[in-house]
C-alpha cells in the first residue's frame, strides 16, 4: 500500500529518535494490530530514505486502538532511555579514556623532565671526570717533570761527591808528603843541631 494512495483527515508530524522495533525504516506502510484498528507510519516530507527522516503517523481507520498506540510510545520512550543511558554510558568512558591520556600526558612529561635531568646530570658527570683526568693528567706531567729533575740532581750530586772525594783523597795525599817533609826537616835540624854541638864542643877543648 502506497502512502500517497490513503485519504487521511490528519497527519501527525513526528521525528523518531530510533524506528519502532519491527518496522522498515523507509517508504512503507505497516500496520500495527488489528486491521480494523491499524495505525500506520509512514516515511515521507524532508530527508525521506535517509536517517533521521520526518515521520508521519496517519490515523486511517474509524476506531483507533489508543492502547496500541501507547504501548508503541511506550517502547518508543524505553527505546529513547536505552539510547540516552548508552550515551551517558559512552560519554562516561570517553570522559575516563580523556582522564586517562591526560594522566599519561603527565607521566610522559614527567618522565621527559626526569630524562633530561638524568641527561643534564650525565653530562656534568661527564665534564667532571674530564676536568679530573686532565687534572690528573697533569699532575702525572708535573711528576714526570720533577722525577725528571731529580734524577737529575741525583746525578750532579754523585758527580759532586765523587769529584769531593777525589779531592779530599788528593788533599790526604799532599798532607801525607807535607807531613814526610815535616818528619825529614825535623830529622835533618836535628843532626845539624848534634853536628853544631858536637863542632862546638872540640873547639872548646882545642883551646
Amino acid at each position: 500500500m502506497n502512502a500517497y494512495d490513503i485519504d487521511v483527515s490528519t497527519w501527525f508530524s513526528i521525528t523518531l529518535l530510533s524506528p519502532l522495533a519491527g518496522l522498515p525504516t523507509h517508504g512503507l506502510a505497516v500496520a500495527a494490530g488489528d486491521p480494523s484498528t491499524m495505525v500506520h507510519i509512514f516515511a515521507a516530507g524532508m530527508n525521506t530514505w535517509n536517517d533521521g527522516s520526518i515521520y508521519h503517523l496517519a490515523a486511517v481507520c474509524s476506531t483507533l486502538d489508543i492502547s496500541v498506540l501507547g504501548q508503541g510510545i511506550r517502547h518508543a520512550k524505553v527505546v529513547s532511555s536505552d539510547n540516552r543511558k548508552q550515551t551517558e554510558e559512552l560519554q562516561l568512558k570517553v570522559n575516563e579514556l580523556v582522564a586517562t591520556v591526560r594522566e599519561e600526558e603527565k607521566t610522559l612529561g614527567s618522565m621527559s623532565s626526569r630524562v633530561d635531568e638524568l641527561a643534564e646530570q650525565w653530562e656534568d658527570l661527564t665534564r667532571s671526570i674530564e676536568d679530573t683526568h686532565s687534572s690528573v693528567m697533569k699532575q702525572m706531567e708535573l711528576v714526570q717533570q720533577l722525577e725528571a729533575q731529580a734524577a737529575a740532581f741525583s746525578a750532579e750530586l754523585a758527580a759532586r761527591e765523587a769529584a769531593a772525594t777525589a779531592k779530599c783523597e788528593e788533599l790526604n795525599r799532599q798532607l801525607e808528603y807535607l807531613q814526610l817533609r815535616i818528619d825529614e826537616t825535623e830529622q835533618l835540624s836535628q843532626v845539624a843541631s848534634s853536628r853544631q854541638q858536637s863542632a862546638s864542643d872540640d873547639g872548646d877543648e882545642d883551646e
